[in-house]
């Protein structure tokens, strides 16, 4: 709070500015190319950023590849690669194109219950039928969000047994 005089500014700012910041460390440093089956998750900022930042490394990583040099594919195929997950609000205006452009299987629910800004349990209907969303989303798409391939999500994988 001490870069704001108010809360409502510091919390606006906190979570996303601060996974902008992991994720392009993480990506840039090679993470994800060194460890491929490690699942990471970004999570309490909804998703509706992800597509920007992806699409403004991918476009650093175009003119500056050189500063970047553990990386063998472009930032957003790291991001779409199903090794990397974002959390959506229901209400998020943006996560339609969120779906679209990062992946529906990027894409988790999460309930924020029970911090005090939680929509819960009026978030699962709004995420089932898109209420809140200037577009609506395909049945699969409410369904994957809502956990119908989570399992294989975030399940670990089964370590060699010594």
């Amino acid at each position: 709070m001490d870069l704001f005089p108010q809360f409502i500014q510091a919390h606006t700012c906190s979570h996303a500015f601060g996974q902008m910041r992991q994720i392009t460390s993480m990506v840039f440093e090679g993470i994800p190319e060194r460890f491929p089956r490690l699942r990471i998750a970004y999570l309490e900022a909804g998703c509706g950023w992800a597509p920007y930042w992806a699409e403004r490394m991918d476009d650093e990583y175009a003119k500056r590849a050189l500063e970047a040099p553990k990386l063998t594919r472009k930032p957003s195929d790291y991001i779409r690669s199903g090794s990397i997950f974002f959390s959506c609000e229901a209400d998020e205006w943006l996560l339609p194109q969120a779906l679209k452009l990062i992946g529906e299987n990027q894409v988790v629910y999460a309930s924020d219950f029970p911090h005090w800004d939680h929509s819960y349990p009026a978030s699962l209907d709004e995420i089932a039928t898109g209420a809140t969303s200037p577009t609506s989303r395909s049945g699969r798409s409410s369904r994957t969000i809502r956990g119908g391939s989570t399992a294989s999500r975030v399940t670990p994988p089964r370590l060699p047994s010594r």
